[in-house]
């Protein structure tokens, strides 16, 4: 068993002396100085840039947010403010929709790999050893996961994952023709080496109190495998018996399928719904007949060998519906009030059900073969490129259809729109629409809906099933993944189809990746 008193380490730039920088330049402008206050401050950095996620830019500025800080190290401003007027820190002002703050970064001397520094002060240590409250609930509510991490087996081959850390950005890359970009290169390989780093060191060390969160938009849990570098993951073991990861292929296209399914619309007004969202369902559910659906279920080998009809594979009632989905603990929206244009989605998609038995919305159709076939991503590669002669990879694609279904509402016609958003809008005009109509009110919605489903799916239905039928078979998650011993694949890869296929109505494609340290050491 891990013990769970957390031991407060924080990592700062390796050719940074702290003492001697006290020395030279006495922080005179700091109240009640104290050394370990300095050291967790720079440490801030280090972390953020590490956690920080797309707040961090490439060469490794990062957002403090002063409220956050400061119920940690009172005279936070202070320090910051020695810490550049040394020459150690600079910064420059930082803005979101959220907040204002100000961005940080390490000067260009500073700019190096890190160095371990343990924290004596008693004070400080016992305010960064309090679990924070979100921790807490992610405990309560996923126990069957938690205990796993409680466990303590999880490990990771820290020289390993090192060492192919430094291969992969050395701290002096080879000379580029202009040197600008030696600098820049140069900084990105320290600002990635030390946020990829970070995340080994955090799951190497034991005496650390987990990172064990749900984040308060999606519901999806975050965990040192979450932040783990992908190709990282081929050092970790369990127990010394090696892992391998189950993954939904196209998981969130897969998953959109259920939008086009009446059935999915479906809402049991007396759990946890507020009294002004009964009224907007209640008058939902009248004006638009969402229960009157005739049920019919078909299988994924009808879809493949052609006997596919939209109208009966969307009619099928088993499938998870909104009212599995809690939208009403994050705080992020009541999502059926916000989303004004809710009547519009469900008169489309009854059209679809009910039109498609015509041969129309063959596109939708087509959506559901690409999908089911787990041929998604390679079909629109295939298309695009043969449209504009183009030689876009599987990983360009799918950066491309994130920027269709989770951007922006863009006029097809709007000489600023990117030539795959009309591509896309031509390959499946009434996905798009349908697209178009749930991003209507705020163009984040599908993301989050998407995500809170995946969670969902992920986390209360599939992880627990597991943990019924085998408690003693390993499980962490990965948000759309499952990760087990090589030993249990075949069992929880087993689960995984029954559960998808009894929720969203249409079998999924899953890929399995076996974690083994020869497999990362070719993509040096």
């Amino acid at each position: 068993m891990i013990n769970y008193i957390m031991a407060v380490k924080v990592y700062i730039p390796e050719k940074l002396d702290v003492e001697r920088l006290i020395e030279k330049r006495p922080p005179d402008s700091v109240p009640d100085f104290k050394k370990d206050e300095l050291l967790y401050i720079l440490g801030q950095v280090t972390h953020i840039q590490a956690y920080g996620g797309d707040k961090v830019s490439v060469d490794g500025k990062v957002p403090i947010h002063a409220q956050t800080i400061q119920r940690k190290v009172r005279h936070y401003d202070k320090y910051l403010n020695y810490l550049i007027d040394a020459g150690v820190l600079q910064c420059e002002p930082y803005y979101t929709p959220k907040y204002a703050s100000k961005a940080y970064w390490f000067s260009h001397r500073y700019m190096c790999r890190t160095k371990e520094v343990l924290l004596t002060d008693e004070k400080l240590i016992k305010k960064l050893s309090k679990t924070p409250p979100e921790n807490d609930t992610a405990k309560d509510k996923h126990k069957n996961l938690w205990n796993w991490w409680k466990r303590g087996k999880l490990n990771i081959d820290r020289e390993g994952a090192l060492e192919w850390l430094s291969n992969m950005y050395p701290e002096n890359p080879p000379p580029p023709e202009d040197e600008f970009d030696l600098m820049d290169r140069r900084t990105e390989n320290m600002v990635k080496y030390n946020a990829h780093s970070l995340t080994v060191e955090h799951l190497y060390d034991k005496e650390r109190e987990l990172f064990f969160k749900l984040d308060d938009v999606a519901g999806r849990l975050h965990t040192p495998l979450t932040n783990l570098k992908k190709e990282l993951r081929n050092f970790v073991t369990y127990g010394g018996a090696p892992l391998a990861c189950i993954d939904i292929k196209n998981c969130q296209p897969y998953l959109s399928l259920l939008f086009f399914n009446p059935n999915f619309y479906k809402f049991n007004l007396k759990k946890g719904v507020s009294a002004a969202d009964k009224k907007f369902i209640n008058s939902l559910v009248n004006d638009i007949g969402v229960n009157g659906i005739d049920v019919n279920d078909i299988g994924v080998k009808d879809i493949v060998e052609g006997r596919f009809n939209v109208s009966s594979i969307c009619s099928n009632v088993n499938v998870l519906s909104l009212n599995n989905i809690s939208f009403y603990s994050s705080g992020y929206m009541s999502f059926f009030q916000c989303l004004s244009s809710m009547s519009s989605l469900i008169m489309l998609v009854k059209d679809i059900v009910r039109e498609g038995e015509k041969g129309l919305y063959s596109d939708v159709e087509q959506y559901f073969r690409d999908i089911s076939g787990g041929t998604f991503y390679d079909n629109l590669r295939d298309n695009y490129n043969r449209e504009i002669g183009g030689n876009h990879t599987r990983g360009d694609i799918k950066k491309l259809y994130c920027m269709v279904a989770y951007g922006e509402v863009y006029g097809i016609n709007h000489p600023a729109t990117h030539p795959f958003y009309r591509f896309f809008a031509k390959q499946y005009p009434t996905v798009m629409k349908f697209y178009n109509l749930l991003k209507a009110e705020d163009y984040k919605n599908m993301v989050y809906l998407l995500q809170r489903i995946e969670a969902h799916v992920m986390l209360n239905v599939i992880c627990k099933t597991i943990a019924g039928k085998k408690p003693g078979v390993p499980i962490y998650t990965i948000h759309d993944s499952i990760v087990t011993t090589v030993a249990n694949v075949d069992f929880v890869k087993e689960v995984m189809e029954q559960e998808l296929y009894r929720m969203v109505g249409v079998q999924p494609c899953l890929d399995v990746e076996f974690w083994i340290p020869e497999a990362v050491l070719t993509t040096l």
